[in-house]
């Protein structure tokens, strides 16, 4: 049995041991958790209906219970098998008729999910659940797996074969050959490469016996060695250059060649000796004139052809020798077929790598309108439902939707930056702000947060410091948010927060670095987690019984916008004493004040008087007239194809006095405006049948209606989405979810306003 069989036999057996495991072990497993996995999803789902459950139940609306259910069987129609709902007393409300016998089946599961209020259950919910469609998947993922496992079996083995051949066989067989032409009187051997192995010291010691019975020869061999030495040097390079060399004659006959030539037409030794030209170039214009034309250096392109007639990509330089008083013509020649093969590939790889980064970012505005439609209807009925006569059960109910809501915007603000700021397509907005402005804005939006925690608040932005700045005030504003979030969330009650912000370094004239800080006395960060803390998804508390909530991005998206505006951010922290998160950021000072560095490393003086007296009553109250009372009797036209966020729009609309006609997609709004004078429209730009896009470039390409306010109201907000809704004629974008209020004064704004402005 040679050394080949040997591996082959080792690697079947190890192969079939491997294949026996996976089948009759690790599938049975995979499987069981499978279903696991399927039955923990449907209690999710049912889950997730709970709390209409109890709603219908409560208020007796069974129809709307059984629409609900109906619905969710229509939708999950390949794994429900049967759903049936019973009251604590026994009663079934849904199905209302039909047979109640269960059905039987091996891959049918029973599910019971028991629905409570605080003090008792109310019913039950008996799902019969068929997950045969996932086990035949999880079937077909093992034996794809398994399948892949050949495949790799068999490359695994051939390698090795492969290296049992180069490394082992071969090197043999040439020794064994080399002591054959040695016992025959050949002294001119080839033996395997040097190495360290027994391989390289066999042949080590081979070469030494060569050499001593080769010196024994060496008187005989020198006068030959030096009567051909001339001509075999001039050989050895001829017929070793790596590019194809060709000697043509004046009738365009090859009358020498290389080997490197002969291998890149496909002849054998000597078999392009006596060849013309046109037999090797695909060109049917090239003949000795046109080659006696090219310029001599010059690298040129043709089609090659070989001696099976295919054609491949050839790269050809001449140059012309005199010799024997004829002139004859030198080819240079390169097979670049693998070159142009490489280039067609990068082409086609960038090309790829474009619509792959066009099929992200149109995925990514999808998901976005798509999480966001649904957002603003629930958002924006919480505020129409706050308005209504509540009591304190459900004022309190409502108030947690709002929280939850808002915390959800967070998220899916959070996920889009990480997305635009990874792909490098979120560009900083340059615009003037003033500091003590946003950092008063920052107060006003944490203090109820830490009021409504009993946490103090100080904010420091000292005097000395310029006013005005050029940058992006949102995303500083961002940041300073997200630190001061997080320092109220993680620190207890009794606790402090503390932000300020000083001078760092005076670039130039025009230029500064500023730091701002943000100083809690919470619960601390333990060294070992802090290594981890701006890292994508990642948690200090990641346990399924952790505290506090949040996905892991905020941190990691205020370090790579303070990086993008020239700075950075760091944290210093002690477990059980606080945290301190400072940033830096690189602004342009927007004007001429005279300021000095102060070198005080305290950066807490000065501050305002603590929180610990502030209550709610304190805190800024709504306005008492509700913005929109000027709108009474105006007409609107609203564009929008989904039913809810029609509904929603509808009554806040008509809450302020506006007369609302509806429209379900620019067609409709196109024929509505026809017949009806319109103050303004409201504009969503996703659409059927015509979006909002469209409609409005058909309805500015009229005279009459180029003063017309167009607002869009879209779920869409990406910045290049604002820039489209403004380049088809939209006088402003309004992004789902929109508060009321901010609604009614846009439309205030360009129904009353004649000075129009994006």
């Amino acid at each position: 049995m040679n050394i080949r069989t040997k591996l082959i036999f080792a690697s079947l057996t190890a192969f079939s041991v491997y294949m026996l495991t996976l089948f009759f072990v690790w599938m049975p497993m995979q499987l069981e958790k499978t279903k696991r996995d399927f039955v923990e999803t449907q209690l999710m789902i049912l889950n997730a209906t709970g709390p209409d459950v109890v709603r219908n139940i409560l208020s007796r609306d069974y129809a709307a219970l059984i629409a609900s259910f109906d619905k969710q069987m229509l939708n999950h129609q390949k794994t429900w098998a049967q759903i049936s709902i019973h009251l604590g007393d026994g009663k079934r409300i849904y199905p209302l008729f039909g047979a109640s016998q269960k059905p039987v089946g091996e891959t049918l599961i029973e599910i019971n999910y028991e629905i409570d209020t605080i003090d008792r259950g109310i019913a039950t919910i008996n799902l019969i659940a068929d997950w045969k469609t996932v086990r035949q998947d999880g079937y077909d993922s093992v034996f794809e797996l398994m399948r892949f496992m050949g495949i790799a079996f068999v490359l695994m083995v051939s390698l090795g074969l492969l290296l049992v051949e180069f490394l082992l066989r071969r090197p043999l067989m040439q020794l064994t050959d080399g002591a054959e032409k040695i016992s025959q009187g050949d002294y001119n051997i080839q033996l395997p490469a040097s190495s360290n192995d027994e391989i390289g010291s066999l042949t080590n010691m081979f070469e030494v016996m060569r050499t001593r019975l080769d010196e024994g020869r060496a008187s005989l061999r020198h006068a030959l060695i030096r009567a051909e030495e001339s001509e075999h040097y001039q050989r050895t390079i001829f017929e070793n250059l790596s590019e194809g060399l060709v000697v043509l004659d004046q009738q365009g006959v090859v009358q020498r060649s290389n080997r490197a030539a002969e291998q890149i037409f496909g002849y054998g030794y000597g078999q392009l000796l006596g060849e013309r030209i046109t037999a090797l170039i695909a060109d049917q214009k090239i003949d000795i004139h046109a080659i006696e034309s090219l310029q001599v250096g010059q690298a040129y392109l043709y089609q090659g052809k070989k001696s099976s007639g295919d054609q491949f990509a050839l790269e050809m330089v001449v140059s012309r020798i005199e010799m024997h008083n004829a002139q004859l013509f030198a080819l240079i020649l390169r097979d670049i077929s693998l070159r142009e093969q490489a280039k067609a590939a990068l082409i086609h790889a960038k090309e790829a790598a474009e619509a792959a980064d066009q099929a992200k970012s149109q995925f990514l505005a999808n998901m976005t309108h798509e999480i966001r439609t649904p957002m603003n209807a629930i958002i924006g009925l919480s505020q129409l439902i706050f308005n209504t006569k509540l009591d304190r059960e459900q004022r309190n109910y409502l108030e947690k939707l709002r929280e939850a809501s808002e915390h959800m915007m967070v998220i899916i603000n959070d996920i889009l930056d990480f997305s635009k700021i990874s792909d490098q397509q979120l560009t900083l907005r340059h615009a003037y702000f003033q500091l003590p402005e946003l950092m008063d804005h920052v107060r006003h939006v944490i203090e109820p947060q830490g009021v409504k925690q009993g946490v103090s608040l100080f904010v420091n932005c000292p005097n000395a410091l310029p006013r005005g700045y050029m940058g992006d005030k949102q995303r500083l504003e961002q940041i300073l948010l997200n630190l001061a979030n997080n320092a109220v969330k993680f620190t207890p009650k009794g606790g402090e927060v503390y932000i300020a912000v000083a001078l760092k370094e005076r670039i130039n004239a025009l230029q500064a670095v500023l730091q701002f800080v943000v100083k809690d006395t919470g619960i601390g960060i333990a060294p070992e987690d802090q290594q981890s803390l701006f890292h994508s998804f990642q948690q200090v508390d990641g346990s399924s019984t952790r505290r506090y909530g949040g996905i892991g991005l905020g941190l990691v998206i205020s370090k790579q916008l303070a990086q993008l505006m020239g700075g950075d951010v760091w944290v210093e922290s002690v477990v059980n004493q606080g945290s301190t998160f400072s940033f830096t950021v690189t602004l342009e000072i927007a004007e001429n004040q005279k300021y000095e560095v102060e070198k005080e490393k305290r950066l807490f003086l000065n501050i305002r008087p603590p929180m610990a007296a502030i209550d709610e009553k304190r805190l800024p109250q709504q306005a008492k007239t509700a913005p929109g009372h000027a709108l009474q009797g105006v007409n609107i036209l609203l564009v929008e194809d989904d039913p809810v966020n029609q509904f929603l729009a509808k009554a806040i609309l008509e809450g302020a006095g506006v007369i609302v006609k509806v429209a379900n997609h620019g067609q409709e709004a196109l024929q509505l405006l026809e017949a009806h004078p319109f103050d303004a429209i409201l504009m969503d730009c996703q659409m059927p049948v015509m979006d909002g896009f469209t409609a409005t470039e058909q309805i500015r390409t009229q005279k009459k209606y180029r003063a017309l306010p167009i607002i869009a109201l879209s779920a869409n907000v990406g910045k290049e989405d604002v820039e489209h809704a403004f380049a088809a004629g939209m006088n402003a974008h309004v992004g789902k979810p929109f508060q009321s209020a901010t609604l009614l004064a846009i439309l205030e704004k360009w129904i009353f306003n004649p000075d129009h402005h994006h």
